[in-house]
């Protein structure tokens, strides 16, 4: 069989024997411009095509009824042979991306479509792919067949807002993540440059699964932010108006002001990238909705971190300005400081700070507290007497006496709580503080006169009577003595 297509031609053979049960063995080659041949299969999607496609396939198979041919039929055979597209470009109807300079060489194995090269940019973004389409025949033939695609991919350059960009909408809401039923995949990804929004990563190297409309990110690491990333998560999209995310980060040596200002400051506007210096490692365990929008209900959010900065500094952070009048001018503005660890929580809308110590060029203060999503604050602060070195009528006028000496190093400890708007927090003494640390001195010092009553006097921790033998009177006989202590 020989035919011309508008300059291109086709060529093949067809051989049937038995006709109760025939077998069938094609040969079908051709060299034709793509567009001539979407026009045979009328594929209305396209809104526009070019480009060569050279196919050399082979086709076997036996019928139980030649009456009863069927697509089932087709997918089922032993199928062979090659394809090679040349320079194609194209566009789908009522979407915005351009698919251009698609090259690639393929085998056809039965069902699959081995992938030996195929390069190709979408809307400015490149890649190129080695290995398996799985199941094509079916899923180009059969409504509802599956597609699994087990590739190597690797990209120069990856723009995720222009990939997930669908033309509608205004804003962030042309930008839309979604989970197609039909197609899986498994790629070992390498992409040399990623960018998201404001965040962008190099040498991003990793596993990208995606079964029954869950995504999975396997043991990927990135290079971004001045430092590294380890990421493992799960994003999953069957409910398709609101997935579930969760994730497990590990930063090493990255940049926190370029950390708060690639993730818009997580949010919130009180701590922001102006706010922050210094490097930071952590181990951060996340959950939390998201819309197919890209959109995180903050409701939702759960975080735990463990985290450790070193050579910060803090600038120009609100609340600290209200403990100016304490220290000198401007002492404040600017803190800085070698290490600071925590375990931060955020839950329910709110950061919870366990108690830390800062040692900073400033001063030295411990601090615990709750910080709101909506700027409400309720920090504890504890600071050295010594080490404020302001106004004395001030301190007198608004703290009175109300002072802890407690270290015996002739030290005092203040006690300062602040509460309500993190723009203007009210900033007065706490008591309550102050009363849980003269009570945990108070039991102290009790444990530390009891161990010295024990070592006295010979009394172990279960047995109140001594275990040596007690010193002789005068009168050379042994006295007997009991110590009681009373607990309350």
């Amino acid at each position: 069989i020989h035919s011309t297509i508008k300059g291109g031609q086709i060529d093949g053979s067809l051989e049937i024997s038995d006709f109760l049960q025939p077998k069938i063995h094609t040969r079908l080659k051709s060299l034709a411009r793509i567009k001539d041949l979407t026009g045979i299969f009328n594929i209305d999607t396209v809104e526009s095509i070019s480009g060569m496609m050279e196919l050399n396939l082979e086709f076997r198979k036996q019928f139980n009824n030649f009456r009863k041919f069927t697509i089932e039929d087709f997918i089922s055979s032993k199928t062979s042979g090659s394809m090679k597209i040349s320079d194609m470009n194209f566009r789908l109807k009522a979407s915005p991306h351009n698919f251009r300079d698609f090259n690639g060489t393929f085998r056809f194995n039965n069902k699959d479509l081995k992938i030996d090269e195929f390069t190709g940019t979408i809307s400015g973004s490149d890649f190129k792919m080695e290995g398996y389409f799985r199941n094509v025949l079916a899923y180009a033939f059969i409504p509802d067949e599956p597609i699994f695609i087990n590739a190597d991919f690797h990209s120069d350059h990856f723009d995720l807002d222009r990939i997930l960009e669908t033309g509608k909408g205004q804003g962030s809401e042309k930008t839309r993540l979604s989970f197609s039923e039909k197609v899986n995949y498994n790629l070992n990804i390498q992409i040399d440059t990623f960018t998201f929004r404001k965040f962008s990563s190099t040498r991003n190297i990793g596993q990208l699964v995606q079964r029954d409309q869950t995504l999975y990110v396997k043991n990927t690491r990135i290079n971004s932010m001045d430092g590294q990333v380890v990421l493992n998560g799960t994003i999953n999209g069957e409910n398709s108006e609101l997935y579930t995310i969760l994730c497990q980060a590990e930063f090493t040596d990255v940049n926190i002001q370029k950390l708060f200002r690639d993730f818009g400051d997580f949010g919130q506007q009180n701590i922001t990238s102006e706010h922050l210096r210094g490097t930071v490692n952590a181990n951060v365990e996340y959950s939390s909705t998201l819309t197919p929008y890209l959109f995180v209900d903050q409701r939702s959010v759960y975080t735990l971190a463990d985290v450790e900065i070193h050579d910060g500094e803090l600038i120009r952070y609100q609340p600290l300005k209200k403990l100016s009048k304490y220290v000198r001018e401007g002492e404040l503005e600017h803190v800085k400081f070698s290490t600071l660890k925590n375990n931060i929580r955020i839950q329910d809308e709110v950061v919870y700070i366990p108690r830390m110590d800062i040692e900073s060029s400033s001063m030295n203060l411990s601090l615990f507290g709750q910080h709101t999503f909506s700027n409400e604050i309720d920090y504890h602060v504890q600071m050295m007497l010594s080490e404020i070195i302001s106004r004395k009528e001030a301190i007198e006028e608004d703290l009175g006496d109300n002072f802890i000496a407690d270290d015996g190093l002739g030290r005092t400890k203040l006690f300062l709580s602040m509460t309500g708007s993190a723009e203007d927090p009210e900033v007065k003494y706490d008591s309550r503080e102050a009363r849980n640390k003269i009570a945990s001195d108070l039991k102290e010092e009790k444990g530390e006169l009891k161990k010295i009553f024990r070592e006295e006097f010979g009394l172990d921790s279960k047995n109140k009577y001594p275990q040596k033998d007690p010193p002789a009177d005068n009168s050379g006989k042994q006295q007997n003595f009991t110590i009681e202590w009373d607990e309350t």
